[in-house]
């Protein structure tokens, strides 16, 4: 018995279900590497410039947390460009370039 007949019995039945093609790829506009657009404007289309406070610093995790008004949470590393890592701490205000599609932060910059 297959995963899905199992899992299709202990839900009660699929109505539908069809395999993905094995050619299809899912691309999710991610840059690594930090190549050029890691630190490209937020004028492109995929991307939000967005503005927040500092809010906790997990250095165990080697990570800075930045709350933005809206209430969304978004991750610093040492890795990050455009910011100084060790600089940062609390209540400071922090620019982002974020990806729209599976939020990344690509660079941050601190506002004055």
């Amino acid at each position: 018995m297959s995963f899905i007949d199992q899992f299709s019995k202990l839900i009660g039945g699929l109505q539908h279900y069809r395999r993905p093609e094995p050619e299809l790829s899912l691309d999710t506009g991610l840059a690594f590497g930090g190549g050029a657009g890691a630190s490209s404007a937020h004028a492109d289309a995929g991307t939000d410039l967005l503005e927040g406070e500092v809010v906790a610093i997990l250095k165990e995790f080697r990570q800075v947390h930045v709350r933005t008004p809206e209430g969304r949470v978004l991750a610093i590393t040492p890795d990050t460009p455009g910011v100084e890592f060790s600089a940062l701490h609390r209540g400071q205000r922090v620019a982002c370039t974020v990806t729209r599609f599976v939020p990344r932060v690509l660079n941050a910059r601190v506002l004055a």
